[in-house]
């Protein structure tokens, strides 16, 4: 019966051609426009080593002034970086399995941390914060600054490791208060990757509200898509008449319809990939830059993030199938309840 129902979808397409490329335009451009959005949202919210999520944390003291916190629209955080001797001391701990300090932007080539102090490469492409008037005449001033922009990763396997890294931190935190520093109240922290980027408003709600948007528009091309349907079964109903009167029911009426919107949503779907792709080449060219690091980062690296990626095609597949159902249900069960008589008094 599929195979039968395939040729009647494909009479009817062909019956009317503009109606029938109106309809796959529609659904393609939802779906394409959603693709686009759903595939940076995706790259931009998604935890990148997620299987290490209970394992990787980032150390963060707060050595901020004591009048104002670091952030004001986020007091309760401390800073997202930490000066070089904090840094250099809380990695001379054996506690965690691993550890990295790192401070510039994605590069091409990565020198060892130990090199800083024979490179004197000062932050280049990253970010500095300085809030204390010092005198930096040399790169070991730097160094021995109350100047942020270094980031401390650790890793720890289990509770006992994370409560040892914590009491080193917090150990460390009291013998340099009782020096002078640390004059804000003791704020040291051990965050995961996914509060890590929670706290760090790595998805803006202006990215939601683009998403929302994107749904927003699919909406419409369905809603559009479900008028067209339906008047076009409708157009059509003679012929469902003869069939009606010539002994098919209303569920096979109906089949027959879902058929025909499920073959038009598969093209949609597939064009939708298409236009995806060419707006997230779009999307690449828009924000590709060359030049400095800085460059780089004004642009926010929105290059790297737009590509395809197996949940970006299960997506366009999951909304072809959503919008299959939500385009075609009413106009094929509508279609069906109309008793013969009235088709074939129409002929």
């Amino acid at each position: 019966m599929l195979g039968y129902y395939m040729r009647l979808a494909l009479t009817s397409f062909g019956r009317s051609p503009g109606l029938t490329a109106l309809m796959v335009c529609a659904i393609a451009l939802g779906i394409g426009v959603c693709v686009v959005t759903l595939t940076v949202y995706h790259a931009m919210s998604g935890n990148p080593i997620w299987w290490k999520n209970d394992r990787l944390y980032a150390v963060t003291m707060d050595n901020w002034e004591p009048n104002k916190p670091f952030d004001r629209n986020r007091p309760d955080l401390p800073p997202s970086q930490m000066t070089y001797k904090d840094a250099t001391y809380v990695t001379g701990s054996d506690i965690p399995e691993r550890k990295v300090v790192m401070y510039a932007a994605p590069d091409d080539v990565y020198i060892p941390f130990g090199w800083t102090t024979v490179v004197e490469q000062l932050p280049n492409g990253g970010s500095s914060d300085c809030w204390r008037p010092e005198k930096l005449n040399s790169f070991k001033d730097f160094l021995g600054s109350d100047c942020i922009w270094t980031q401390v990763w650790v890793e720890l396997p289990d509770a006992a490791s994370r409560a040892r890294m914590q009491a080193f931190i917090d150990t460390y935190w009291a013998e340099q208060r009782k020096a002078g520093r640390f004059a804000r109240p003791r704020n040291n922290r051990l965050t995961n990757i996914s509060q890590w980027l929670q706290d760090q408003g790595v998805v803006s709600n202006d990215n939601r509200l683009l998403v929302g948007i994107a749904f927003a528009f699919l909406a419409v091309c369905l809603i559009n898509t479900v008028g067209i349907l339906l008047a076009k079964f409708l157009n059509g109903a003679a012929i469902t008449g003869v069939r009606r009167a010539l002994g098919a029911s209303r569920r096979q009426i109906f089949l027959q319809h879902l058929v025909e919107v499920g073959v038009l949503s598969s093209v949609g779907a597939l064009l939708g990939l298409g236009v995806g792709a060419l707006g997230l080449w779009g999307v690449h060219a828009l924000y590709t830059v060359t030049g400095s690091v800085d460059t780089y980062i004004r642009a926010g690296g929105y290059q790297l993030l737009t590509h395809f990626d197996t949940v970006s095609v299960i997506w366009a597949i999951v909304l072809a199938i959503v919008s299959a159902l939500a385009a075609g249900l009413y106009p094929a069960w509508r279609i069906g309840r109309v008793a013969p008589a009235v088709y074939l008094k129409s002929q």
